[in-house]
């Protein structure tokens, strides 16, 4: 029977199983995880060529006994936890070792959400193994981390890293390399989240451990001083950035050889801090190389192509444009030269974007005071309908946003999606900018396209800050999506347990259902969300309301193996027996999704283990 439901639950959710590195093997990978370029964020797949790839594909497709076995073990090391614990941990680690394979073929092949769920699932059998707190938790968390950047979950990915770097530097003190890897890793997350000085704050800490540990010379350095040159890059400090990007390249150049893809990723760096400082025959130079290396390497439409396709098309436009890189970079003697000769101040350029648009983007306040001074139209807006006003607002650019506003900017004015500067700078977390555009008469509840208001986004978002703002501004606590139901649903939905509490203090309705009936509670207990259980069980939720399908909390936590989720709801009253419209009780769905966990909670808690749905399975 478990065998079955093994075999069973392996082939309808392909890929999703249990992976372990060594703890010798903490992310040095690093050329995996951990370069970056300042204009487009790249790095280097741990497949590094076309045919490591194929080779990934080929393991991955034929493995597929080899991670029925494991399941098998990692159900038959949970029976043995009690009778056998030596045996059951040997089991555990045998699981481990069998799906790291699996986890590197998903990172070879670029499958970055396969990964995450594999990982997601090693950081649960090592919790239950060794202790949340435990190092062995901490490497996996860490490698989590990495393939939430890679799947594009950045504030999940600075969560986990977080936890992870607390776990380290209390086993093996603040000096340790495996502090220094985190550190690394921790500072590309707040890179993403668009945080540079706390990047650079991460890696400056990271690089004399790493120098201690491994060498001036060693490629682990190289990598974080090429994530670190991007950072002082993109804080435009330029003679830091050369200076850390010459030397990673030199590193890179004498280990791998002039065509590795880490040499491409220093030069795409160098290229882009070029481009920022106005030498762009240089830029165009190393970007050209940078490219060659990408196409041999990835191939055409590789990501990592892509992106260096976009630097090199960037400082091209740079050549052919030069009022716009002089806004790019702020040369004001430069623009006022180039205006007096007859540069018009409003040409368009890529994407539609005026000099004015260039300037706001990078914050470059004195270059925005210039053209508009010689006429430049404040409210021009890009192919996509964003204004000067709303780029500035999505970089947080407070005193840019401020001229803008004070010389006439259009507070409310929108993109195509409907989405204004306070929508915007809700999202990204820019307070700042956010209370500015306020004080300024921005609508709090001015909605997109989609019935999406700016507090609904900056609760789905997790921006904590944002989401005090708006409610303490007044913005409305229910106003719902078209769709996806009201802040809190979404809040309640991603796990942000705070933002939930905020709203919930605010006075929003804790039992408002969706349009598929739908409460925060059955979304909260649908992903596992624990701790966002828990608030809403204590702020009243009904923990049996059902959504219109007849399915409640209990089972939907059962349906998706959602453990700590089911016991907390049971240990609240949860009817244990309580069937959907179909007949299905939670037991039953359990046991059809093949999660032993769920379905011994239940029949510990009295569930009926024959009851049969309507149709008499």
């Amino acid at each position: 029977m478990r065998a079955h439901l093994v075999r069973r639950l392996v082939h309808a959710r392909r890929g999703q199983h249990l992976n372990r590195s060594a703890l010798a093997a903490m992310p040095s990978s690093a050329s995996a995880w951990h370069v970056a370029t300042p204009w487009v964020n790249a790095r280097a797949p741990l497949a590094t060529n076309l045919a490591a790839a194929a080779s990934c594909r080929r393991a991955f497709s034929t493995d597929i006994d080899a991670r029925i076995a494991a399941e098998n073990k990692s159900l038959q090391a949970r029976d043995m936890e009690k009778s056998d614990p030596d045996g059951a941990m040997a089991l555990y680690r045998e699981v481990l070792k069998d799906y790291a394979k699996l986890r590197d073929a998903y990172v070879g092949l670029g499958d970055y959400a396969n990964a995450r769920d594999v990982l997601e699932r090693a950081v649960a059998i090592e919790e239950r193994a060794y202790g949340r707190d435990h190092p062995t938790v901490a490497l996996t968390l860490t490698t989590l981390g990495c393939a939430y950047v890679d799947s594009g979950d950045h504030a999940k990915a600075r969560e986990v890293m977080v936890r992870a770097l607390a776990i380290f530097e209390r086993e093996f003190g603040r000096d340790s390399t495996f502090v220094a890897t985190t550190l690394t890793n921790l500072g590309i997350a707040y890179g993403y989240l668009g945080d540079q000085a706390k990047k650079r704050d991460m890696l400056e800490r990271a690089l004399p451990i790493q120098e201690r540990e491994y060498g001036r010379d060693s490629t682990q350095v190289a990598t974080t001083l090429t994530n670190l040159g991007n950072a002082h890059s993109q804080l435009g400090d330029h003679a830091k950035a050369q200076h850390m990007l010459e030397r990673a390249l030199a590193i890179f150049e004498r280990e791998y050889g002039r065509n590795h893809t880490n040499v491409a990723r220093a030069l795409n760096g160098l290229g882009c801090m070029y481009g920022a400082l106005g030498d762009h025959a240089k830029a165009r130079e190393v970007l050209v190389r940078a490219l060659a290396i990408d196409e041999q390497a990835h191939g055409p439409d590789h990501p990592s192509t892509k992106q260096t396709k976009e630097n090199l098309a960037n400082v091209q436009a740079d050549l052919e444009f030069p009022l716009r890189a002089a806004a790019k970079r702020g040369d004001v003697d430069a623009m006022t030269q180039l205006l007096d000769e007859g540069a018009k101040v409003n040409v368009t350029i890529q994407n539609g974007q005026t000099p004015l648009y260039i300037a706001c983007e990078q914050g470059q306040i004195d270059a925005a005071r210039l053209l508009l001074d010689k006429g430049a139209e404040i409210d021009r807006a890009n192919e996509q309908g964003a204004t000067p006003l709303l780029v500035t607002c999505a970089y947080g650019h407070v005193d840019a946003a401020r001229l803008l506003l004070e010389k006439g900017a259009e507070v409310d004015r929108a993109d195509k999606n409907g989405q204004t500067p306070l929508y915007i700078a809700c999202q990204k977390g820019h307070v700042d900018a956010a209370r500015l555009l306020l004080d300024k008469g921005a609508a709090a509840d001015r909605a997109n396209k989609n019935g999406v208001t700016p507090l609904w986004t900056a609760c789905y978002c997790g921006q904590v800050d944002a989401v005090r703002l708006l409610l303490d501004k007044g913005a409305a606590v229910d106003r719902a999506s078209e769709d996806r139901g009201t802040p809190l649903h979404v809040a309640c939905h991603q796990g942000h347990v705070d933002v939930a509490r905020l709203l919930l203090d605010k006075g929003t309705e804790v039992n408002r259902v969706g349009k598929d009936g739908a409460t925060p509670l059955y979304l909260a207990c649908q992903n596992g969300h624990v701790d966002a259980v828990r608030l809403l069980l204590e702020k009243g939720a009904e923990v049996d309301r059902a959504e219109k399908q007849g399915a409640t909390p209990l089972f939907i936590t059962c349906q998706q193996g959602q453990v700590d989720a089911a016991r907390l709801l049971l240990d609240n009253d949860a009817e244990v027996d309580r069937a959907a419209e179909d007949g299905r009780t939670p037991l039953w769905t359990a046991c059809y999704e093949g999660h032993v966990d769920a379905a011994r909670l239940l029949l510990d808690n009295g569930a009926a283990v024959d009851r049969a749905q309507k149709q008499g399975a």
